[in-house]
């Protein structure tokens, strides 16, 4: 008999591991060219792209809670990188070293109170022409910061990596680097004008692709 690994039609068969999400792989190529050996960066919350920030060279700082501390080590050991370079951090403005940074990461689904005890020391440690990534900026409070840094003209909006990663780059030293400060948790996404797209990062992705002016700054 000749053995073969095909499944007769209508049956599933399961495949021996799961695939990674492609965004992971564009991220990990923009990665792959933004940060070089010796480079500074820091991750606020749970994100893979620690790993691939490591493997690139980096000095690289995780705030996160433990499960984020864990998901990030383990991923590093899966990954065989090795982890001299990685320091955890309390906060990002009792960095043991304290020295400017390259590259941020804000991971997906951090919350507010996390957000805000942290961007303003990571807002002010990146380095002018330092890059920021927001990971699965659609809900919660990375969507409202992407909003925010959209209409600052001290933020350039960069690129979209994989319909969920928002690049930032930072174009200018401003006195006031604390837009998360404004951010009101509780207040609904609403537009500026009646008619006007609703704020949010495809609502700015829009406006770079057409050109349309850009929602008023809230107060």
């Amino acid at each position: 008999m000749t053995l073969t690994d095909t499944a007769p039609a209508g049956t599933l068969r399961k495949l021996p591991t799961k695939r990674r999400p492609i965004v992971d792989d564009l991220a990990a190529d923009f990665l792959s060219v933004a940060v070089k050996s010796g480079d500074r960066s820091l991750q606020l919350g749970q994100s893979s792209l620690g790993a691939v920030c490591l493997r690139s060279g980096a000095f690289h700082e995780c705030i996160a809670d433990k499960a984020g501390m864990d998901a990030l080590e383990a991923d590093c050991l899966k990954r065989k990188i090795d982890t001299p370079r990685l320091s955890f951090p309390e906060r990002a403005g009792e960095s043991f070293a304290q020295q400017d940074l390259d590259l941020a990461v804000i991971g997906g689904g951090t919350g507010f109170a996390l957000l805000a005890a942290n961007w303003r020391d990571i807002s002010q440690r990146l380095k002018l022409g330092g890059v920021l990534l927001l990971s699965h900026c659609s809900p919660g409070a990375v969507a409202r910061l992407a909003d925010t840094l959209y209409t600052d003209p001290a933020w350039a909006f960069q690129d979209m990596i994989g319909g969920e990663i928002a690049v930032y780059r930072k174009v200018r030293m401003s006195v006031d680097d604390g837009p998360a400060e404004h951010i009101d948790p509780d207040a609904p996404a609403v537009a500026s004008e009646p008619g006007e797209t609703a704020p949010g990062l495809l609502a700015g992705v829009l406006r770079t692709l057409f050109g349309s002016r850009p929602l008023a700054r809230r107060s």
